[in-house]
């Protein structure tokens, strides 16, 4: 069994060139399985890769799952680390030069690590590369798809800027540098939602972000993701808001901008609930979106608009032409 101990190792030389680590808890099978399948579909060297499945105490058997892959790695933390945690762990048990962090539910689009080697071997000074995704449900249809960033692959010289306005990247999307998260420090445990954006942040500070306008990857939500969780009692909006005030050489004009694309997005977040039959949840969260937006009238406007009027797929429009991702 292995240790729960959080830190970053040094390495062998002979190191793979990829490491895909795949964080679970209590992981739904079948959603498991496809995140599995869609990265040993397009290994057609072993030697280049490892894929590691870290347990954060599962209470079902997550082992199971993976017993027809006889080349990953499974470990089981001997206590519970949390998500931060458990990401942090990916980190140091990884061995490849290049990681790949994949969440249980989501999967990557044939072509994902062929694009990414060629971008790492073609720009050898780049600290991470990242790709466009699709947001999909549980029966994979597509809900929505990130923006374009750019016309074509290469270097995303505004990441920083781009990415102060909201969180442009999901982890299915993106490969790092095991030296560059070494840099950035780790995955901080008093963050649950906001986590992901912050490390991404403190990343694009430190190096060059490489980018492709291609669909790569999936990042999936549903009843029983963590997300859906969060958003239903509306922690995520509250911790979105609080981060964004306290993020060191957040200038206030990004942080505006920031706040009133969170806002907007909230919105699309209630109609949502609503849909899904959770009502007392999507009220709050309306109240707590027009509480914030107090000094964004248009936001205001919009939402009374939408609420007495329009139908979602409205709303869901209205979003997307702001430029809201997910």
């Amino acid at each position: 069994m292995e240790t729960n101990k959080i830190g970053f190792t040094s390495k062998k030389l002979d190191s793979p060139l990829f490491t895909v680590a795949i964080p679970t808890y209590n992981p739904d099978g079948k959603f498991l399985s496809t995140a599995i399948n869609s990265v040993v579909s397009q290994i057609n060297n072993l030697n280049e890769f490892e894929i590691l499945v870290i347990d954060d105490c599962s209470d079902n058997l997550t082992s199971r799952f993976i017993s027809n892959h006889k080349y990953i790695r499974y470990y089981r933390n001997e206590s519970r680390l949390g998500l931060a945690g458990n990401l942090n762990r990916c980190v140091e048990l990884a061995n490849g030069n290049l990681i790949h962090i994949l969440h249980q539910d989501d999967h990557i689009l044939p072509g994902f690590y062929d694009k990414m080697r060629r971008a790492f071997m073609r720009n050898p000074d780049i600290d991470a590369a990242f790709c466009r995704h699709h947001l999909i449900d549980e029966k994979d249809d597509i809900l929505f798809e990130s923006r374009k960033e750019a016309e074509y692959d290469g270097v995303l010289d505004c990441f920083n800027l781009r990415n102060s306005e909201e969180n442009i990247v999901q982890f299915a999307s993106i490969v790092v540098r095991r030296a560059t998260y070494r840099k950035a420090g780790h995955f901080r445990q008093n963050y649950r939602y906001v986590l992901d954006w912050d490390m991404w942040r403190r990343i694009g500070q430190i190096g060059k972000i490489y980018y492709t306008p291609h669909f790569f990857a999936c990042y999936r939500l549903h009843s029983k993701s963590e997300t859906h969780r969060l958003q239903k009692d509306c922690e995520d909006l509250i911790e979105t808001l609080s981060w964004l005030k306290s993020f060191p050489g957040n200038k206030r004009s990004s942080r505006r901008k920031a706040k009133a694309r969170l806002l907007i997005r909230s919105v699309s977040i209630a109609f949502l609930l609503k849909d899904q039959g959770l009502m007392a949840e999507s009220w709050n969260r309306i109240f707590v979106t027009a509480k914030e937006a107090v000094l964004f009238p248009s936001i205001l406007l919009t939402i009374l608009r939408f609420i007495i009027k329009a139908p979602k797929e409205q709303v869901i429009k209205k979003v997307y032409r702001h430029g809201a991702t997910f």
